[in-house]
């Protein structure tokens, strides 16, 4: 099973998703609501759907080598039924906030181990009616939209939206340059990156979860858990209410857990849990709890950090 939710995010969703010849995804075009699960047998594509998001977030917020190379190459990222090694591979989404909307998406060429962005485009349209559109397009490494770039050359092997964000969607009082765009009409916009980049998809370990760690500052909880201890640490030390909340939740779901401590020893965190009370009870480090407890406090810490990923998709 596999779920898609939103959590505390200002305004902006990803409303719909597609993908082509992306992993075992031969055509996929999914509408997505605030809470979506995918449900299917074992091998049926469900964290293939959870990866497109993750691919054009690894590629938005890092590059687009590093996003591909994370997933064993082109070769692991085109759909394997390619015949020869060579087909197109295409991902894109639509976004929606509360002043506009925006749809992104980009098709890479492949062959063998080699790859190159064959084309990205976008379109921002703001919700009022009294703002203009903004498109952009690049086609083979040269920039076709807006007029005001067009012909411009831009780096085939990344994409080019990080680099063009700011001229594409002005928000300060500038007119950069030639492009005259109405800056308050767009000032919500520049939103979309971040949120895209800040998205995480969370498939929790409970052995990564159990090892001790290091104190170290922690404000987002990693993909696997391992991050876990330290950043329980902090959310104690801050005092947030967000720990008695987990404390509350884990109680229901594990029956006679009464409380929950993440300790510093000697420069390690860990965290302990009680049962019961009194003398009758025990508290016990997570290398002695079932992987279900571990796995639902690892996913419940997911839900209430203080500092939640704009979108969060669970495996």
């Amino acid at each position: 099973m596999g779920g898609l939710t939103y959590v505390d995010s200002p305004g902006v969703s990803v409303t719909r998703l597609w993908a082509r010849n992306f992993r075992s995804i031969r055509e996929l075009r999914l509408d997505l609501e605030p809470l979506t699960v995918l449900v299917g047998p074992n091998a049926s594509g469900k964290s293939n759907v959870l990866d497109v998001l993750r691919f054009i977030s690894d590629a938005l917020r890092s590059d687009l080598e590093s996003a591909i190379n994370a997933r064993q190459g082109i070769g692991a990222v085109r759909r394997s039924a390619a015949r020869g090694g060579r087909c197109d591979v295409e991902v894109g989404l639509k976004a929606e906030g509360d002043r506009f909307w925006m749809e992104y998406g980009f098709v890479l060429g492949s062959r063998g181990d080699t790859f190159r962005v064959k084309r990205e485009a976008g379109t921002v349209s703001p919700s009022a009616i009294d703002g203009g559109q903004v498109r952009f397009e690049v086609k083979e490494g040269r920039i076709t939209r807006p007029r005001e770039l067009a012909g411009l050359g831009v780096d085939s092997s990344d994409l080019a939206l990080p680099h063009l964000s700011r001229f594409l969607f002005p928000h300060m009082d500038s007119d950069w340059g030639r492009l005259r765009w109405k800056p308050s009409s767009f000032h919500d916009a520049t939103g979309v990156l971040p949120f895209v980049s800040s998205m995480r998809f969370y498939r929790i370990l409970p052995d990564a979860i159990r090892n001790p760690r290091m104190q170290v500052r922690s404000q987002m909880l990693a993909e696997d858990g391992s991050n876990l201890a330290p950043l329980l640490g902090g959310i104690a030390k801050r005092r947030s209410p967000s720990l008695g909340e987990i404390k509350r939740e884990l109680g229901q779901a594990v029956p006679g857990l009464t409380d929950l401590k993440a300790q510093l020893s000697r420069g390690v965190m860990a965290v302990r849990l009680r049962h019961g009370v009194g003398e009758s009870g025990s508290t016990v480090d997570l290398s002695q709890e079932s992987d279900g407890t571990v796995r639902i406090l690892g996913l419940l810490t997911a839900l209430h950090q203080d500092f939640p990923p704009s979108l969060m998709g669970i495996e």
